[in-house]
C-alpha cells in the first residue's frame, strides 16, 4: 500500500513538475507585448523631441540654467533620483537614462547612468531586504515572469539569470523587488546587473545625445541643416529600436534557456516553502 501511495505522489509530482515547466516556457519564451516593450522608447523620445520644438526657446534656457550650475551638484540630483525609481511602484528609470544624454551628452551621460543605476539598485537591494521580513513586499510580485524567476534565482546560474532579466523589458523597479527578497548571491547580482544593464542605457544615452543635437539644429534657421538634421536622427532612432528588439529577443530566449535549465525538484521544493513562508 505505502509503495502504491508513494508512486501515485511520484507520478503526480511529476506530472505537476512537467505541467509547471510548460508554464515557465510560456510565460517566458512566449510572452509577446512588443508594443509596449519595443516601442516605449521610441515614443518617448518622439514626444520629448515635439516638446523641445514646441518648447525650444524654454528648453534653450532650461539648458543654459544646468550649464551654469555646479556639475557635482547636478550629479548628486541625479544620482538620488535614480535611486528613487530603484524601488518598486515608481517609475521614471528610462526617463532619466535619456535626459542624462541630453544634459550631459553621451561620455558623461553613460558615466552618470552607470553609476546612479548601480548605486541605487544596490541601495534598493539592501533596504528591500531588511524589510521583507517587516513588510508584504513579495506581495507586489504579481508578474508570472517575476514569480518564475524568484522560484529559481538562488541556484549556481544566479549569475545567467540576473544578467538576462536585466536585459529584458522587466520594469526596472520590480526586478529589483525580486532580487532583493530572494536568496541570490549579492556578487553574483551585482556583477550580472552591471553588465545587463549597460547595453540599454548605452543606448538610451545616446539616443537622448542625439536629442541635444536636434535642438541645436531646431535652434538654426537654416531649413536645409533642419531637414538633414531631422533626417539622421530618424535614422538613429531606427537603428538604435532595431537593436534593442535584437537585444530583448536573444535576451528572453536566453534567460527562459537559463530558467528551465536550472529547475531542479529539490530547488523547487524549497524555494517554494521560502515563498510560502
Amino acid at each position: 500500500t505505502n509503495d502504491r501511495k508513494r508512486s501515485s505522489i511520484d507520478g503526480d509530482t511529476i506530472a505537476m513538475r512537467d505541467s509547471w515547466l510548460y508554464r515557465l516556457q510560456r510565460i517566458v519564451a512566449s510572452q509577446r507585448r512588443p508594443m509596449f516593450s519595443y516601442l516605449l522608447p521610441l515614443c518617448l523620445l518622439i514626444g520629448i523631441m515635439l516638446l523641445i520644438y514646441t518648447f525650444r526657446d524654454t528648453a534653450k534656457g532650461v539648458l543654459f540654467w544646468i550649464e551654469t550650475q555646479n556639475t557635482w551638484i547636478i550629479f548628486v540630483i541625479f544620482l538620488c533620483m535614480f535611486t528613487v525609481v530603484s524601488f518598486p511602484v515608481t517609475v521614471g528609470y528610462l526617463v532619466l537614462i535619456i535626459a542624462s544624454g541630453y544634459l550631459f551628452g553621451f561620455i558623461r551621460g553613460l558615466l552618470t547612468v552607470v553609476i546612479g543605476a548601480n548605486l541605487g539598485v544596490a541601495i534598493a537591494h539592501n533596504t528591500i531586504k531588511s524589510l521583507q521580513s517587516k513588510l508584504p513586499v513579495h506581495k507586489l510580485i504579481r508578474n508570472e515572469t517575476g514569480r518564475a524567476i524568484l522560484r529559481v534565482i538562488s541556484g549556481p546560474r544566479a549569475f545567467k539569470i540576473v544578467l538576462f532579466a536585466r536585459l529584458t523589458p522587466i520594469p526596472f523597479g520590480l526586478q529589483n523587488t525580486i532580487f532583493g527578497i530572494s536568496s541570490v548571491n549579492t556578487r553574483s547580482y551585482h556583477a550580472g546587473t552591471v553588465i545587463g544593464l549597460l547595453p540599454a542605457q548605452t543606448i538610451n544615452v545616446y539616443l537622448g545625445s542625439k536629442l541635444r543635437s536636434i535642438h541645436e539644429v531646431l535652434s538654426d534657421h537654416n531649413a536645409a541643416l533642419g531637414l538633414a538634421g531631422y533626417g539622421v536622427f530618424v535614422v538613429e532612432v531606427i537603428v538604435g529600436a532595431a537593436l534593442m528588439i535584437w537585444v530583448i529577443q536573444k535576451a528572453r530566449l536566453e534567460l527562459s534557456a537559463a530558467l528551465l535549465a536550472t529547475t531542479d525538484a529539490d530547488s523547487d521544493e524549497k524555494i517554494l516553502i521560502e515563498i510560502e513562508a
